[in-house]
Formats: C-alpha cells, sequence, structure tokens
C-alpha cells in the first residue's frame, strides 16, 4: 500500500464505527482483534518499487501472516476463523509502480506497457489469494486516479521537455491498470470460495471532485496546499527535504491536495463517503456499508 491507502484507511474506519487502528509497527502494539494497518508510504504492488525505502507488499503479507499467528494462539482456532472472515482488507496500491516505470529508462526499456501492468496486477491478486487462504473473504479494492490531477506529476510535466509522452504513459498505464484490476476481480469470484468484494473507483471520483470543485467546496484542484513550484508540486513540504523553502496556504480545506502527492483530509473525506455510500457509478457489485455488513 502506499500513503494514501494508509490516510484513506482511517478515514473509511470512521464509517465502519471502528476504533483508532494502530499501525502494525506501532511500539507497543499487541492488539489486533479490531484490525491493524500494515501500509507503508512509497510501496508498490513490486517488490523492486522503492526497494530500502519502504516496506515492500510481500513484507507487509508476511508481517499479517504474523498477525494471524499471534491471534491464533490468543484466541483459538474458531476465535481466529472468525475474525479473519469476517474482517474487511482495504488494499490501494499501484501509483508508486508506474510512476518509477516512467522515470527508469532501464525498466522502460525491459519490459513494455502491458507486461509491466501484468506483473503490478499479478502481485495484487496474490495478496488477495493469501489473504483468502488464511481466511480472509472480503475486500475492498481501490484502482487508481488519474495522474492528470497529482500536483507532482503536473509540476513535473511542466518542467520536463517530455512531458507529453510521459504523461501519455502514466495515463495508458493507469488505464490498463483500472480495466484489468476490474476483470481481476470478478475472476476471483469464480476461483476463491467465499470472496465478497467492492471495486472502489477512485478513478471516477476523482474525476466528479476535479470536474466540480465548487459542489464539494473546493477552490482549488491544482495547486496543492503545501510544497513549492508552480502547482505547489514539488517535494519540499516541511522543509525537510533538499529543498527547504515551500509555500503554504491559509485554508487546506480549499485544496483538493494538501502536498506535491496527497489528498487534503477533506478531500479524503469525499472520497471515503462517496465510496461507503456508493452507488454502481462508485462501488461494484456493492458498495463499502454493504460488504461491511454483508
Amino acid at each position: 500500500m502506499n500513503i494514501k491507502a494508509v490516510l484513506f484507511f482511517y478515514v473509511a474506519a470512521e464509517y465502519a464505527d471502528l476504533p483508532w487502528l494502530l499501525p502494525y509497527l506501532h511500539p507497543g502494539n499487541k492488539r489486533y482483534v479490531y484490525g491493524t494497518n500494515f501500509a507503508s508510504g512509497g510501496a508498490g504492488a513490486l517488490h523492486e518499487t522503492n526497494q530500502g525505502l519502504v516496506i515492500s507488499l510481500k513484507t507487509q503479507v508476511r508481517n499479517f501472516k504474523k498477525v494471524e499467528r499471534i491471534l491464533r494462539k490468543q484466541l483459538g482456532k474458531t476465535g481466529v476463523n472468525t475474525i479473519l472472515s469476517k474482517g474487511v482488507y482495504l488494499i490501494w496500491i499501484g501509483t508508486n509502480d508506474y510512476t518509477v516505470y516512467t522515470s527508469d529508462s532501464k525498466l522502460f526499456s525491459s519490459y513494455s506497457l502491458e507486461k509491466y501492468v501484468d506483473m503490478v496486477i499479478g502481485n495484487l491478486t496474490s495478496v488477495i489469494k493469501e489473504i483468502h487462504k488464511k481466511g480472509g473473504r472480503k475486500f475492498v479494492v481501490m484502482n487508481l486516479w488519474s495522474p492528470n490531477h497529482i500536483p507532482l506529476v503536473q509540476e513535473d510535466a511542466v518542467a520536463s521537455q517530455g512531458r507529453d509522452a510521459r504523461l501519455g504513459q502514466l495515463n495508458h498505464l493507469v488505464d490498463l491498470h483500472n480495466g484489468q484490476l476490474y476483470k481481476e476481480l470478478q475472476s476471483l469470484t469464480t476461483k476463491l470460495k467465499g470472496f465478497k468484494y467492492s471495486h472502489a473507483d477512485s478513478y471516477k471520483v476523482v474525476e466528479e471532485i476535479a470536474s466540480n470543485p465548487a459542489k464539494y467546496g473546493f477552490k482549488d484542484v491544482k495547486v496543492a496546499c503545501c510544497g513549492s513550484g508552480k502547482l505547489r508540486g514539488i517535494q519540499s513540504c516541511g522543509g525537510q527535504d533538499t529543498i527547504k523553502e515551500y509555500q503554504l496556504c491559509e485554508n487546506p480545506k480549499e485544496h483538493l491536495f494538501f502536498d506535491s502527492n496527497h489528498g487534503s483530509d477533506k478531500g479524503y473525506q469525499i472520497l471515503a463517503e462517496m465510496i461507503w455510500n456508493g452507488d454502481l457509478n462508485t462501488s461494484r457489485p456493492i458498495n463499502v456499508k454493504s460488504l461491511f455488513h454483508s
């Protein structure tokens, strides 16, 4: 998972009336009955994505299995099976894999766009299968929103001579990913016993918000609240990166994005609400609320 999944995770937990769920690596966290968060900011579905800087998806699954073993000791076979089968597993990942691909000439020359997407989707679905094997049955799987709305990507496009080519590649990768992801989820219903899912269409939600910002209370859906550059799309927020100078907006609630790569609290709140209570335009075949109560 990436940081978007981390932030959305906590907002969605509010709708599910769950207590604050601690990260798996939070010091002293040993109570996993209500769930936990394995996500790592910057991670991708592929083990090689930002390797050495993140907790890979592969490692996240190993951590999940460690929790499963702890719960089995605490609750016994019947207790842990009940928790795992009734639990809801949120997976939202892939953007980092594709931004790395389009910026790495070695990767780009080694794999076609289609083959690379196959690898990402393959890793993602293998994780679902591993969780299912341990007893998981309910999954919220989110697709990716358009790179056209990410300040980091747009800022880079403004500065880069090859902006049209790279942005076109990113959009094509996201389109391939989203189409293939939904097909895989449909296929899994015939392969995995008891498998249920809500395909949360963050792409459509963000497109809707970006097309009608005033309707959702936003004044700016292009420029981030915090950062530097024309769109504040340069990762300098807080002055903790190599660039120490940055700008900060007065009211984050007026911006869809807080910084170069992450939505504002309000943005995630709206996204969570639209997917929690969504119709078939945003959640297929059922919305997240229905999945929780199924």
